[in-house]
């Protein structure tokens, strides 16, 4: 439990955009919540979520909470995402019913392989822990696979494609793969030979974390620019102590502000990497077609 005046203004909004949702935002983080309510800045740091409809008692039931848990593929995609529906079917005990379909997730000793298919038969297979944030992580983040899509303006196709494997059974497997693959004809996206399991955060000394986040002045940019040691200092809970030095970058995203930001743009590549919050409140919220319309097409 942290101290009533941990929350800053800059803590409140950095923590409000974990969640898209306002009562994720109040079950998950009360104290954030309560603060940024007491300091009159809710609907500040609240301004990219989505609004949400109020449901009628009994709503969730059988079949809604069935038709709702197919939208993902893990339990705690669900459970973050539709915390009322989650908790709905936990207490109606039809949670591993409704769940069948979701996938384990790994760890750092088991991984999934994985691939990204696009219409100009290139290919690219990795090992990954999470699916869901891989693919958000290839989407989202410069790489082979980013640059892709960039490049033929395509709609890659991601699939599973092995169980949950030991990590050196799943390593000799991707390059196994890949060389299936290539005798097939596919290009391959690969910039390694295959088989990399990836550094594993906790191999960031704090001291390596800390030069890293001195070259920027605000986290926008560290995350941009350096993404895996933000990851890392995130998950370690070191992000307070390392972007000390860091400006606060507050801003309310209404949508005509990010129709402004966006138009200082020429494509949605330079949009995502110049003003990344924008653009990701704005593909949130359902937007992006709309405050993308003035940019060329690649």
């Amino acid at each position: 439990m942290k101290p009533k005046w941990y929350w800053t203004e800059e803590k409140c909004y950095e923590e409000a955009l974990k969640y898209t949702k306002r009562d994720d935002f109040q079950k998950r983080s009360s104290g954030a919540y309560a603060a940024a309510r007491r300091l009159k800045i809710l609907d500040k740091v609240c301004s990219h979520m989505t609004y949400q409809k109020q449901l009628p008692n009994g709503y969730w039931n059988l079949k809604t909470i069935t038709k709702e848990a197919q939208k993902y593929y893990s339990r705690s995609k669900f459970c973050k995402e539709n915390n009322s529906a989650y908790n709905a079917a936990k207490r109606l005990n039809i949670l591993e019913n409704v769940c069948s379909h979701m996938l384990r997730q790994g760890s750092k000793y088991n991984r999934f392989i994985y691939k990204v298919i696009f219409p100009d038969s290139s290919i690219y297979i990795g090992l990954t822990c999470n699916f869901e944030r891989r693919k958000w992580q290839h989407l989202n983040e410069k790489g082979t696979v980013y640059d892709h899509i960039i490049k033929t303006n395509t709609e890659p196709i991601f699939e599973i494609i092995s169980e949950l494997l030991p990590r050196e059974e799943a390593s000799k497997l991707e390059k196994k793969l890949i060389l299936e693959h290539i005798n097939k004809g596919f290009k391959i996206l690969n910039q390694a030979k295959g088989g990399s399991l990836g550094r594993d955060i906790n191999k960031w000394s704090i001291e390596e974390l800390m030069q890293i986040a001195l070259k920027y002045s605000n986290r926008n940019e560290f995350l941009k620019k350096d993404s895996s040691a933000y990851r890392a200092a995130y998950t370690r809970g070191l992000l307070d102590t390392i972007c000390s030095h860091m400006f606060p970058v507050h801003i309310t995203w209404t949508e005509n502000k990010i129709k402004e930001e966006a138009l200082k743009y020429t494509s949605r590549s330079k949009f995502r990497d110049g003003s990344q919050y924008a653009y990701e409140i704005s593909r949130r919220r359902g937007i992006l077609n709309i405050v993308c319309s003035h940019m060329k097409k690649i």
